[in-house]
Formats: structure tokens, sequence, C-alpha cells
């Protein structure tokens, strides 16, 4: 099955990504960091678009796309969709932005439908992020200022998401599928 991951910020341009089962891991193992375990199922190079395209992915399955971005390992969770292996995507919407103030700022609303969200700090000061409920600077997921990012998958969390910084404001796009 072919299968293509839209824009993401995780990987940059050229970067070659490797799909890995998550069956990999037990569950004593999340979050994933560090070095992937087993063998990869299959690798894709990031398009000038952002996008990932990996080939021979089975079907109803849940994936981790991996590679060493700067000496740190990233991850990003996908599965793939139910098919006759013709092909599947999840194609994000395109980027929309709100601008963090050290107010607490909505960035997405609940999605019962959300299968991929991606949020990016593009800016120039921390961000941080709270799940549903009003952000509190300092505490909650971090963003760092200018290229910070967090992908969160539909069956990891479908509400909203609320953003504050402690000074200072910072432009945070998102997109979602």
């Amino acid at each position: 099955m072919k299968f293509i991951i839209g824009s993401t910020p995780a990987f940059p341009v050229g970067t070659t990504v490797k799909a890995y089962s998550s069956s990999n891991w037990s569950q004593s193992q999340l979050p994933r960091e560090g070095k992937p375990v087993g063998a990869a199922t299959a690798e894709a190079v990031v398009a000038a678009d952002g996008s990932l395209a990996f080939s021979g992915l089975a079907a109803s399955t849940k994936y981790q796309a991996v590679a060493e971005v700067g000496g740190v390992w990233k991850y990003l969770r996908f599965q793939t969709d139910a098919g006759a292996g013709t092909g599947a995507s999840v194609a994000t919407t395109p980027a929309e932005s709100v601008t963090a103030k050290n107010a607490s700022t909505a960035v997405v609303a609940a999605n019962s439908d959300r299968r991929l969200l991606i949020i990016t700090n593009d800016g120039g000061n921390t961000v941080y992020l709270c799940l549903g409920k009003p952000a509190v600077a300092g505490k909650g997921p971090r963003l760092n200022k200018e290229g910070g990012f967090l992908v969160i998958t539909g069956d990891e969390y479908d509400g909203e998401v609320t953003c504050i910084t402690k000074e200072g404001e910072s432009n945070v796009s998102f997109s979602e599928s």
C-alpha cells in the first residue's frame, strides 16, 4: 500500500524517514525516544512540499515515521487506512495560525474526527500548550521558539488545544486532518 503523509514540520526537506510498525514498542516504552526498535518496514525522503510517500505498508496498521534530525530522533505516529492497496493518504489542511500572547488563546477546537494535528511555533518566543483547558505560562507541553512542534494523533487526543507565552507574542501555526 502506498501511503502519503501531507506536509509536516517534523522532518526537514530531503531527510530520509523510515516507517516502523508501532508494535515494535511495548506500551511501557512510550513515549518513543532514542534510536528506533526493530527493522524498518519502508523508507521515504521528505519531498520539497514537506510530504512523505511510503510504499509497502499494510492497511489499517499503526506506524512510526522516524528520522534522526540534528542528532535527535524524531517520531511521528500515523495509521494507514483500510483499503485494497490502491493507495491511501493523510492530507493535512493548509496551515492556519493564531497569535500566542501572555493570555490563554485557543489554537484549535475539539474535533472528534481528528486523525492528525501538527502545531508549530513559528515565532520568536517560547509557547506553552494545554489540552482541554486554559493554558498557563510555564506549564504543559513547551514549544521552543522558531520551530518547536507537537504532533498529536486522533487516537491520542481530539479535544481543544490552547496556548500561551510568558512574554511577548509568537505565531503558532497548525494543520489537522
